[in-house]
């Protein structure tokens, strides 16, 4: 269904929220943009500006039809095509923005972000959404923490996303059981750490 757009004026901090939920992996609990953006406001003042986003394109959110098919256990927020095209023009990257928001001009969009390194998830990996949540708790716990202690910082975090985009592939000889020589893990037979004694290890 359209969104019908409501009139609002776009505000720095509506960057830095976007800018966020991007951070995040690209998904967030509506929890949790409160804790980060509105930690002393009520829960009205902050829906009501996540109303007008999500009704601008900026922000997006599930659907009747997202609730009747997948588990989703909390409120949840992830970018727009609008948010999405804001950060990439943040980024001063040239890449063509859809002509209009139906789903082919947005799975072109999709693909040429691809194309240029830009991560967009246009919905969250719903079979995993508790994880992702639970990942950005953590997150946000460790950052918190490192905020205590001012002979700290905390360089950069890499989301898992960026892991299940670009998996790394590691090449390594060794000798079995039997003595027999071998060569290199295929890549995805082996995610994180294999099991001690896996003939893979």
């Amino acid at each position: 269904m359209k969104k019908k757009t409501k009139p609002m004026r776009f505000q720095e901090r509506d960057s830095q929220i976007i800018a966020t939920i991007y951070k995040y992996d690209g998904v967030l609990a509506r929890r949790q943009l409160k804790a980060i953006f509105w930690p002393q406001a009520t829960a009205q003042a902050m829906e009501r500006r996540l109303s007008l986003l999500h009704h601008n394109g900026y922000l997006d959110w599930p659907s009747k039809e997202h609730r009747r098919v997948h588990p989703i256990s909390e409120p949840i927020v992830w970018l727009g095509w609008r948010g999405i095209s804001h950060l990439v023009g943040r980024m001063n990257l040239r890449i063509e923005a859809p002509e209009n928001h139906g789903e082919n001009q947005l799975r072109k969009y999709a693909r040429r972000l691809r194309e240029a390194g830009i991560r967009w998830q246009r919905e969250p990996r719903w079979s995993q959404l508790a994880h992702d949540i639970a990942a950005n708790d953590f997150r946000l716990a460790v950052e918190q923490a490192v905020t205590q202690w001012p002979s700290l910082e905390l360089e950069s975090w890499m989301p898992e996303g960026e892991f299940l985009r670009d998996t790394d592939r590691i090449e390594f000889s060794y000798t079995d059981r039997r003595g027999l020589g071998n060569e290199a893990v295929p890549q995805g037979q082996c995610h994180g750490f294999c099991a001690a004694g896996d003939s893979k290890f």
